[in-house]
Formats: structure tokens, sequence, C-alpha cells
């Protein structure tokens, strides 16, 4: 009797031991996280009750915490400065990191003051904007043009340092009235 016990005991210590082993096994991993993808829309910001910017799209595909958003056909871009409309924007492409606030723009790319007395527009293939730094680069050639003046500045590579209010242009062509 103690025999059969002790067989019955080490079936099952084994059996349990074996179900341990082999738990999981036959199960398959979840699918991994989707992209989020939106067609035909618009977005917008506030600062505190004022609007801050607002854009109308194509597309938008963002990774599944919405931290890396890739925007396209972007236009009707607005920026807003104390409530009030100040710069409009066009773009192929944008990429948006929502964390760090940096971007990079693709394609053509326009940007134009809203201000017609002291009107400037911006047009590039290549930008991006480092938020740490609040550096602007603009590494392909960049037409920038005034209401003041009849020939715009042509650059081959512009860098912008906001804060300081640097600016290192390469192989510029043409000129600007301040």
């Amino acid at each position: 009797m103690k025999r059969a016990i002790a067989l019955i005991a080490f079936v099952f210590i084994a059996w349990v031991g074996y179900q341990i082993y082999a738990a999981g096994r036959d199960e398959t991993a979840p699918p991994a996280p989707q992209p989020i993808v939106m067609h035909k829309g618009n977005a917008h910001g506030e600062r505190l009750s004022t609007p801050s910017w607002s854009i109308e799209y194509d597309n938008v595909v963002g990774n599944p915490d919405q931290t890396l958003l890739n925007l396209q056909g972007v236009r009707n871009g607005v920026f807003y400065r104390n409530g009030k409309p100040y710069l409009h924007l066009h773009a192929q492409q944008i990429t948006v990191n929502t964390v760090t606030h940096d971007f990079s723009a693709l394609g053509p790319f326009h940007v134009e003051t809203v201000d017609h007395t002291h009107f400037r527009t911006l047009d590039t293939t290549q930008a991006s904007w480092d938020q740490a730094s609040k550096r602007l680069f603009l590494p392909k050639k960049t037409t920038i043009g005034t209401s003041a003046s009849a020939q715009p500045l042509v650059a081959d590579n512009i860098t912008v340092y906001m804060e300081k209010g640097d600016i290192h242009m390469e192989h510029v062509r043409g000129s600007l009235s301040p």
C-alpha cells in the first residue's frame, strides 16, 4: 500500500512538473501593436484658452502611443501668436515627436507670414526643428521672399538658432530687405 501511494505521489508530482514546464508553449504571442492611421482630417492645439495652431491633412500615421506622428498632405496650417494667425504652412510630409516637440518636413514645404505689411515667404524641400536647442535647420536650397524686395534670397543651407538670434547661411544669392 505504501508503494502504491508513493507511486501515485511520484506520478502526480511528475505530471505537475510537466504542466508547469509546458505552460504557455501552445499559446501564440500577442499581435504587435499596429500603427494608428487617420485619413482626411484636421487638428488644432490651444495655449490656455487661445488657439496655438491648426492644420488640415490627408493622412496621419502614428505609432501606438502617439508619440511619433507622420502627417502627409499638410495644408491650411496656421500658427497663432497672441490668439491671432501669424504663419501659414503647407507641406508634403511632416513628422512630429509629440514628446520632444521636434519636427522634420520633407517635400515641398511653404511658409508665409499673415502680416502683409511685412510679408515673408519661405520655400524649401527639407526642414527640421530641434526644440531643445531651438534650432531650425534647412539643409536644402531655401528661398526667402519679402514684399519689399523684388529678388528673393536663396541659400543652399541655413541654420537658425532662435534664442541666440544666430543665423548661418551658405552659398547665398540675392538680397533681403529687413
